[in-house]
C-alpha cells in the first residue's frame, strides 16, 4: 500500500509537494486505522442506539448525544494541541466506543435485552482465521492473484472453520437448499 499511494503521490506533484504529501497521507495512516477501530466497535455494539429511540428512552439516546458530543469537544481541546491528528483519532475512537457500550448498558438495565449470546463466538473465530490467513497470504502473493486466492480462501476457511465448530440447524437448512451438503 505504502508504494501505491507513493506512486500516486509522485505522479500527481512535483518532487517538493509530492515528499510533503507523502510524510503526511503515511502518518494519517495510524489515524485512520484507529478511527476504523472506533466504528468496530460501534458496529460490533449494534443498534442499541435505535432500541433507545424506538421505546420509551428516547430521552438516553438524547443524552448519549450530548455524552459523546461533550466528551469529544473536551478531549478534542486536551489532547490535539499535543498530539495532533494521532490524538483526535484516539479521542474520537474512544468517544465513540465508550458511549456506545454505554448504549447497550442502558439497554440491559432498562429494556433486559443483551445483543450478544455464544453464537458470535464461531463467526469471531472464523473471522480471525481468515486474517490470518490472508496475512500469511499476503506474504507470498500480490496484485490479482493475492485478491483472488484471498476471496476463494476467505469463503473455504470460514466454510471449514464453521462446520468444524459445529453449524446450526440454520445453518444446515441452508447448505440443504442448495444441496451442499445432504446428511447435515
Amino acid at each position: 500500500m505504502k508504494d501505491s499511494v507513493k506512486d500516486s503521490v509522485d505522479n500527481n506533484f512535483s518532487r517538493g509537494d509530492s515528499e510533503y504529501i507523502r510524510e503526511r497521507l503515511y502518518r494519517s495512516k495510524n489515524a485512520l486505522i484507529l478511527l476504523a477501530i472506533g466504528q468496530f466497535v460501534n458496529a460490533a455494539v449494534g443498534s442499541n442506539g435505535l432500541l433507545l429511540s424506538m421505546t420509551k428512552y428516547q430521552k438516553y439516546e438524547m443524552l448519549n448525544g450530548i455524552l459523546s458530543a461533550s466528551l469529544n469537544t473536551a478531549l478534542n481541546f486536551l489532547i490535539v494541541p499535543k498530539y495532533g491528528i494521532l490524538g483526535s483519532a484516539v479521542e474520537g475512537s474512544l468517544a465513540i466506543a465508550s458511549v456506545n457500550i454505554i448504549k447497550m448498558v442502558e439497554v440491559y438495565w432498562t429494556l433486559k435485552m443483551f445483543p450478544y449470546s455464544l453464537r458470535y463466538i464461531k463467526p469471531i473465530v472464523s473471522g480471525i482465521a481468515v486474517w490470518i490467513t490472508l496475512t500469511l497470504l499476503k506474504q507470498v502473493f500480490q496484485g490479482i492473484t493475492l485478491l483472488l486466492l484471498g476471496l476463494a480462501v476467505s469463503f473455504a476457511v470460514v466454510f471449514l472453520v464453521l462446520v468444524l465448530l459445529g453449524l446450526f440447524e440454520k445453518d444446515r437448512m441452508i447448505l440443504r437448499l442448495f444441496g451442499i451438503y445432504k446428511n447435515l
